[in-house]
């Protein structure tokens, strides 16, 4: 539970979770619909209209993936380490891929403008478990406040969360933020 490429850390639009879901959402309906055909006869068959969900679910995750990865590959050098994460900018949340750089941190996301924040701007970070209305299991939120910038933060799995906490407090304690909180 604690590898970096356990289950638990990964996002749903990678390839092991996403299979498991639409496995469940699959296999699920057909089995419930073979056990009540017997009881209620052909009204069973609605129970197939939840295999929708897992249709829905592959493409969707599927296609959000893909993105996700094509960026990775795209943004990924010997200098960095691209981590998959959701990014919050604004009003907008999106899948992205999240880079730390000596001196700031870039958000990529699938949706929306690029955003790169120097560390000296940031005024405060928090760490969150409970990140823009959704509970984290096994992922840890970050929530940045940067003057230029209303709402911004990301999310990432806790095993990659380590050099960025790391960063954000070497300058907290630096005294480059002007105030913690």
């Amino acid at each position: 539970m604690n590898s970096p490429r356990s289950i638990f850390h990964q996002w749903l639009w990678e390839p092991a979770p996403l299979a498991i879901f639409v496995t469940i959402f699959l296999v699920a309906p057909i089995l419930l619909t073979i056990a009540l055909y017997l009881r209620i006869g052909a009204y069973s068959l609605f129970c197939l209209f939840f295999m929708l969900i897992g249709f829905g679910s592959w493409i969707t995750y599927g296609i959000v993936g893909k993105k996700v990865r094509a960026l990775e590959r795209e943004l990924a050098t010997e200098e960095n380490h691209p981590v998959q994460g959701l990014i919050v900018n604004g009003f907008i949340q999106s899948p992205g891929v999240i880079l730390l750089g000596e001196n700031e941190i870039a958000l990529h996301p699938i949706v929306g403008d690029p955003v790169t924040v120097p560390l000296d701007e940031i005024q405060s970070f928090r760490e969150r478990n409970y990140f823009n209305g959704s509970l984290l299991i096994f992922k840890t939120g970050f929530r940045l406040r940067v003057p230029n910038h209303k709402r911004l933060g990301f999310a990432i799995p806790k095993s990659e969360a380590g050099p960025f906490r790391l960063a954000l407090a070497e300058k907290l304690l630096s005294g480059s933020f002007p105030h913690a909180g």
